[in-house]
């Protein structure tokens, strides 16, 4: 039993941790005990944790700075709808285009960060998430005008990335670069969706 499952440590070779961290397991040697191989894996786990970028930042829902994203989200959103009623067609394009400028610089950031960083993963990084196919059809809908386009968005934001806004599922919290981009996207596309329905 011992050797299967130091050919079995031998062949993960690692531990993933949160925020796809790679820590390297200890080489194990080929008379390594079961316990020594499992005291090993703890100490690295525990070295992890310890980690001060991964400790102490889960994001908290209902916290203090979840709220006043909220009330932010909900204030940007009145905002814009406000200035879409008041402006005309060229100025209600203008805040369009702004408000998608903001998402496309926010997504772009964020891949140019994964890859710098050496993070990115063809597995987890290629834009295949419901929010994701719900941030191009805003875009093209605040580009284009295009009414289709505007009610396809709409409620896809609305049954999806508003849920996102409501019930963050973070395992980072402020100031993590995750934390904007993950909050700048959702609130982005909730004001975003609303601006297009009633600005």
């Amino acid at each position: 039993h011992c050797s299967m499952l130091q050919s079995a440590a031998r062949l993960t070779g690692m531990i993933v941790l949160p925020m796809r961290r790679v820590w390297p397991l200890p080489a194990l040697e080929t008379g390594l005990s079961l316990e020594s191989a499992l005291r090993a894996g703890r100490k690295v786990v525990e070295a992890g944790v310890r980690a001060p970028s991964i400790a102490g930042m889960h994001f908290e829902r209902w916290s203090l700075q979840h709220l006043g994203i909220l009330i932010g989200t909900g204030a940007l959103a009145w905002w814009a709808v406000q200035a879409g009623r008041r402006a005309d067609r060229t100025k209600a394009h203008r805040i369009g285009a702004i408000l998608a400028g903001v998402q496309i610089a926010n997504t772009l950031l964020y891949m140019i960060y994964r890859i710098a960083s050496g993070a990115w993963d063809v597995r987890y990084d290629l834009p295949m998430e419901f929010c994701n196919w719900s941030l191009v059809f805003s875009m093209l809908a605040l580009y284009t005008w295009n009414r289709t386009m505007a009610e396809v968005s709409y409620f896809w934001i609305m049954t999806g990335s508003l849920q996102g806004v409501i019930t963050p599922d973070l395992q980072v919290s402020f100031p993590h670069v995750y934390f904007f981009v993950f909050f700048i996207n959702h609130c982005g596309l909730v004001i975003s969706a609303l601006y297009l329905v009633f600005g």
